[in-house]
């Protein structure tokens, strides 16, 4: 994969902006914190329940 060069002659750096691993942590954070909601609510329930 070649780099653009700009003004100057010199290549940016490459960021990253091409990376899905900000969407998967994303994405497995959502799932962490869905998981975690469920048991808490889960275990509320059982306790009105006494």
């Amino acid at each position: 994969m070649k780099i653009k060069l700009w003004a100057g002659g010199t290549p940016l750096p490459k960021t990253g902006e091409a990376s899905p691993l900000p969407m998967q942590l994303a994405g497995v954070g959502l799932i962490a914190l869905g998981a975690a909601l469920f048991e808490f609510k889960k275990k509320q329930a059982a306790q009105k329940q006494l």
